[in-house]
């Protein structure tokens, strides 16, 4: 089984659609040293085959690599919720996707969200997801993850990172 067999469909493209790509390290909005798919140096280095592949010129593979670690870390942490597996992937896809954006921690605090999703009230966790400090923050990101919330269906044509 291929790492990506073990992702909800479609999860890998809709997370690097959102954090975008740069192979130049940059500041984000809340001052971290951010690389390739939204990777926070200042959380942790980059995995040793990544570093590799950019020092070869291949910062599409790094951010690949890269991606792949970080969604897998994010992946280990929603499935602890007891909804997860009850999702559809598209779902899924989302809860992974908020995850490897704001961290565990602070998804956890989406008391009322994640209630609503083990409801399956989906029109109400999609409301109120975009009630939060974190939609104000990432703006489309959240319209976009909640769309898919409410209407259980991936967003159409999104890249494929591969």
């Amino acid at each position: 089984m291929s790492t990506m067999d073990i992702f909800p469909s479609q999860s890998l493209d809709l997370i690097a659609h959102h954090e975008g790509f740069s192979a130049t390290p940059y500041r984000d909005t809340q001052g971290h040293l951010t690389i390739l798919y939204g990777h926070d140096q200042d959380a942790s280095p980059l995995c040793s085959e990544a570093v590799a592949l950019l020092q070869s010129g291949e910062a599409t593979r790094a951010g690949v690599v890269q991606l792949r670690q970080d969604a897998l870390q994010a992946l280990t942490q929603v499935e602890q919720f007891a909804v997860y597996p009850l999702l559809n992937p598209p779902r899924q896809a989302v809860l992974l996707d908020m995850c490897y954006n704001m961290g565990v921690e602070t998804l956890k605090t989406f008391t009322n969200f994640l209630s609503y999703l083990e409801q399956e009230r989906y029109e109400e966790a999609a409301a109120d997801m975009l009630k939060t400090l974190w939609a104000s923050q990432v703006g489309v990101r959240a319209v976009e993850d909640a769309s898919i919330i409410k209407s259980g269906i991936m967003l159409p044509n999104l890249h494929s990172v591969g």
